[in-house]
């Protein structure tokens, strides 16, 4: 067992704490909550995301009914992301990571100029991973996923 005065101390609510691997696991269960933002149709059973311990995962983003153009849809999807970032408390700057599913790699060009556009505000870019994928749902042209962390989790 390792002594830990509060090394991530707003996971811990600035509790001093005794804890193993385990240990953090239960805490972070403990601290799990769902983030959504009204009715929007799911392809599956899941959350539109998850908040524990100042990380927040986004599920898969995806908008074809934004229309059949690369760029509305990335767009769309970027607007949802936007909801569940403002709803999960954070914004753009906090996003760390991007992953990207196209349905067509040709749309490549298209989807990094909409992504580039939703950026240009945020001074360090998240890292991001961009593929084609064989399908996606609803016949999506991309998927959106995003890893982000709440500002001064670490501290």
């Amino acid at each position: 067992m390792i002594d830990y005065p509060s090394p991530a101390h707003n996971f811990a609510k600035g509790c001093s704490f005794k804890t193993t691997a385990i240990g953090w696991l239960r805490l972070a269960k403990a601290m799990k909550e769902i983030i959504e933002v009204g009715e929007s149709k799911k392809y599956g059973p899941y959350s539109p995301g998850i908040k524990s311990c100042g990380i927040v995962w986004l599920s898969g983003q995806i908008a074809p009914e934004a229309g059949a153009d690369i760029k509305q849809q990335t767009n769309a999807s970027l607007d949802k992301i936007d909801s569940l970032l403002a709803a999960a408390g954070i914004g753009r700057n906090d996003v760390c990571f991007a992953q990207v599913l196209l349905a067509d790699i040709e749309d490549f060009s298209a989807m990094n100029e909409a992504y580039g556009e939703w950026l240009k505000d945020v001074a360090i870019k998240p890292a991001r991973a961009a593929f084609q994928a064989a399908a996606l749902p609803g016949n999506a042209l991309v998927e959106i996923v995003i890893q982000a962390v709440e500002p001064n989790c670490c501290e």
